[in-house]
C-alpha cells in the first residue's frame, strides 16, 4: 500500500519512463531492415549442402515473437492513481491532513482564547463595577467623615467662639459719686449749676478692655421721658485706661472719669428734682446717656451705648446724702456691637 504522495509520484515517473523506453526500442527494431547474407559460391554451396539438410530457418520478423508493432498494454499506473485518489481521501497522516489538524488546533486555541478573553472581559467589567461601587461607598464614607469632621470643627469653633464671647469684655458705667449732680435744696428761681459726677466702667467679661473713646451727656427729663439719642451732641471725655476683666468699680484702684457739665435750671425745675415720682404729679430726674468704645485682645472693637437714671437727696437735715442709679431705656438705649479693629484706626491713642 502506497503511503505518501512522493512514492506515488516516483512510481508514475518510473512507469512513464519504462513505457517510453519500450516504445522507442520497438520503433527502432521495426525501422531497421534485415541485413542480407553474402552470396556463396557454388562450391561453398555444394560443400555446405551435405552438412545442412534442414530447411532454412524462417524469418520470424513480423510474427508474434518479433512483432513489427508492439502492443503496449494499459499501464496499471492509471489504476494506481485512481487507487491513490481513493486512498488519499482516507490518508489521515498525509501533509494535507496535518494541515487540517494544525488548522483545527489553531481554531481550538483561538476559540479557547476567545472564551478566556470573554471571561477576562467579564472579570474586568465586574472589577470596574466593584471599583465603582467601592469608590461610591468610599466617597459616601468620606463625605460622611468630612461631614462629621465639619460638625466637630463647627462644634469646636462654636465652643471656641462661645468661650471667646464669654471671655470678651463687657463694660457698663457706674457713677461712684454724684454729690455735685444738682443743688440739694429746692430753689424756686432760675439757676445755673456746674454739675459734676465721677464715673467708672465695670467689666463683666473675663478679659481686659482697652478704652478708646468715651462720650456722654446729662439730660434733665420730665417724668422719665427719654430724649432721642444724639451721639453728635455728646461730650468727648478722654479716659484712656484698660479695665481688667471681671472687675467692679470697687476693685479698680485707678482714677474715675471726672465729668462736668453746666446745667441751666428753670424756675421750678430744681424743686421738681426733689419731688417724689408720682405718676399723677410732676417730677424730674437726671439721665446720663453716652457711649464707650473699647478694644479687646481678640482683635475686636466694641461699641456700647448706655442710659442711666440718677437721683440724689437728703431725707432730712443732717442726714447723709442718698444716691440712686439704674439703667433704663431698654435695647434702644443700651446697645452692644462689635467689629474687627480697622488697620487704619482713627481712634488710636496713647495709653497711660
Amino acid at each position: 500500500m502506497i503511503t505518501s504522495t512522493a512514492s506515488h509520484r516516483w512510481r508514475r515517473h518510473y512507469a512513464a519512463l519504462y513505457c517510453a523506453l519500450t516504445l522507442a526500442g520497438n520503433a527502432f527494431a521495426a525501422s531497421t531492415p534485415p541485413v542480407p547474407a553474402p552470396a556463396k559460391t557454388a562450391s561453398e554451396a555444394k560443400a555446405d549442402a551435405p552438412q545442412n539438410q534442414t530447411t532454412p530457418e524462417q524469418d520470424k520478423r513480423g510474427t508474434k515473437a518479433l512483432p513489427v508493432v508492439v502492443e503496449v498494454a494499459k499501464s496499471p499506473v492509471i489504476q494506481v492513481e485512481a487507487t491513490d485518489k481513493t486512498e488519499k481521501r482516507h490518508d489521515y497522516v498525509s501533509s494535507e491532513w496535518w494541515l487540517v489538524y494544525l488548522t483545527g488546533g489553531l481554531a481550538a486555541i483561538t476559540f479557547a482564547l476567545a472564551l478566556y478573553t470573554a471571561k477576562l472581559y467579564r472579570a474586568t467589567v465586574k472589577l470596574g463595577e466593584d471599583a465603582s461601587a467601592t469608590s461610591k461607598r468610599q466617597k459616601g464614607e468620606t463625605d460622611k467623615a468630612i461631614g462629621i469632621a465639619q460638625q466637630a470643627a463647627n462644634a469646636a469653633k462654636g465652643s471656641a467662639d462661645a468661650l471667646v464671647s464669654a471671655s470678651m469684655p463687657v463694660l457698663f458705667p457706674t457713677v461712684i459719686n454724684m454729690a455735685g449732680l444738682h443743688p440739694l435744696i429746692p430753689i424756686q428761681t432760675p439757676y445755673t449749676h456746674d454739675s459734676n459726677i465721677f464715673i467708672k466702667f465695670e467689666n463683666f467679661g473675663g478679659t481686659p478692655a482697652i478704652i478708646r473713646e468715651v462720650r456722654a451727656r446729662l439730660y434733665l427729663t420730665l417724668k422719665d421721658v427719654l430724649p432721642e439719642p444724639k451721639p453728635a451732641e455728646w461730650i468727648d471725655l478722654p479716659y484712656p485706661v484698660m479695665i481688667p476683666g471681671n472687675s467692679s468699680a470697687a476693685d479698680q484702684h485707678f482714677g474715675a472719669l471726672d465729668m462736668r457739665q453746666t446745667i441751666v435750671y428753670g424756675r421750678s425745675e430744681i424743686a421738681e428734682l426733689h419731688a417724689e415720682a408720682d405718676p399723677n404729679g410732676v417730677f424730674r430726674r437726671f439721665v446720663l446717656m453716652g457711649m464707650v468704645t473699647y478694644d479687646d485682645f481678640f482683635g475686636w472693637r466694641h461699641v456700647r451705648t448706655y442710659c442711666v437714671k440718677m437721683r440724689t437727696w437728703v431725707p432730712e437735715e443732717g442726714s447723709p446724702l442718698n444716691q440712686f442709679q439704674v439703667g433704663i431705656g431698654g435695647a434702644s438705649y443700651n446697645k452692644w456691637t462689635k467689629e474687627k479693629i480697622p488697620s487704619q484706626d482713627p481712634l488710636e491713642k496713647t495709653q497711660v
